[in-house]
């Protein structure tokens, strides 16, 4: 703090912002973007799995894998793998990269 007759001047703080209200039922329905993963898919057969992520976003790549299988690590904001079990559903939830 600055003393009186010192020269410095003292900061003055913003007072706190007051935010718009939100009704806490409607706020896991925020629409923010593109789905990136889908949980809802697990259990079903990979194919079904496929269709279903490529009917909401065509323009991506989408990948049966069986669960295990060595592949890259990269990332890509363009690809979905699907992870399938030995009968063919999806063993944990598709996500893009």
């Amino acid at each position: 703090m600055a003393a009186e007759g010192d020269g410095k001047q003292a900061m003055e703080l913003n007072p706190p912002q007051q935010y718009p209200s939100t009704n806490p039922a409607n706020i896991f329905q925020v629409n923010t973007g593109p789905q990136k993963i889908w949980p809802e898919l697990v259990g079903l057969s990979g194919e079904e799995a496929k269709s279903k992520i490529l009917a909401e976003n065509p323009n991506l790549t989408v990948q049966l894998v069986p669960e295990g299988s060595f592949m890259t690590m990269d990332f890509r904001t363009d690809r979905v793998r699907i992870f399938v079990d030995a009968a063919g559903n999806v063993s944990r939830a598709p996500a893009i990269g």
